[in-house]
């Protein structure tokens, strides 16, 4: 039997977005119109096997949380942006910090590691007896 990557992944662009739309929605109009198809299209492109897809995608929870996140992204991003204007100087500043360590990515920290009591760290290899080490 597929998995549910095996049959997202034969699937084109269109029939991908419809996928998810129709997993993310309660019928087929409100999933095809939503991302600006035709009933026709649905028909053309194989409804059955479509919404079958749609179907196990419902079950795999985690595939369907990633697509949801990924939908409201850009409203996420819009937010952001738009606090950039807020009048508190704090909000501000929080958005500009968010914005910076997402796009530049965060200044590197700095980490001291000592051993016991502040000695020197000791590092042990351990290889199984069993199998020589790969080179």
């Amino acid at each position: 039997m597929d998995t549910i990557d095996d049959l997202l992944e034969g699937l084109n662009v269109e029939e991908s977005r419809y996928v998810f739309a129709r997993a993310d929605s309660s019928t087929d109009k409100e999933a095809y119109l939503g991302i600006g198809l035709s009933r026709t299209w649905l028909t053309n492109h194989g409804k059955e096997r479509l919404n079958k897809i749609a179907a196990a995608l419902t079950q795999d929870v985690e595939k369907l949380a990633l697509y949801k996140f990924r939908k409201a992204v850009p409203r996420a991003t819009d937010e952001i942006i738009d606090e950039l204007e807020h009048r508190d100087v704090k909000i501000r500043n929080a958005a500009a910090t968010q914005i910076c360590d997402r796009v530049i990515g965060k200044p590197p920290q700095k980490q001291e590691i000592s051993g016991k009591e502040g000695g020197p760290v000791t590092l042990r290899v351990v290889y199984d007896t069993k199998e020589s080490p790969k080179e």
